[in-house]
């Protein structure tokens, strides 16, 4: 996937883009060297999401934001996981509380969140675009 993004931004002309491979845990990037810091629906995977959210701090320019698409639960998270719940982004979603304190306690301000579908529509879960800022 990497090699392809390379290859897609060189074919577009796009030369101040960088792509990385690593953790989000633990990113492959020294402090304050990013303006943004993205995710396509992967925070909810990390079992370790404090970590995620203190990384992706570390990573951005003061003024740096943060933006995530991620699926968030409707309520609380059940002890435990399953393979296929975790596969499937479930058993890895928190509650938009729990989620909104990460990021809080990372050090982040300006938290928002713009629910996708209702909370709970589907399931219990819904998709969400999260957004906040490094003051």
């Amino acid at each position: 996937m990497v090699a392809h993004a390379r290859a897609q931004a060189a074919a577009q002309g796009i030369h101040w883009a960088e792509f990385h491979v690593g953790k989000m845990e633990a990113l492959p990037l020294p402090d304050l060297s990013v303006d943004r810091v993205i995710s396509n629906c992967a925070v909810n995977l990390s079992q370790d999401k404090a970590r995620v959210f203190a990384e992706a701090f570390r990573v951005l320019r003061q003024g740096g934001h943060l933006v995530l698409a991620d699926v968030l639960r409707h309520g609380s998270r059940p002890q435990g996981f399953s393979k296929e719940g975790w596969a499937a982004c479930r058993d890895g979603a928190e509650a938009w509380d729990v989620y909104q304190s990460l990021l809080e306690r990372a050090g982040f301000i300006e938290i928002s969140v713009y629910p996708l579908e209702p909370p709970g529509a589907l399931g219990g879960f819904y998709p969400a675009v999260v957004r906040a800022v490094k003051p």
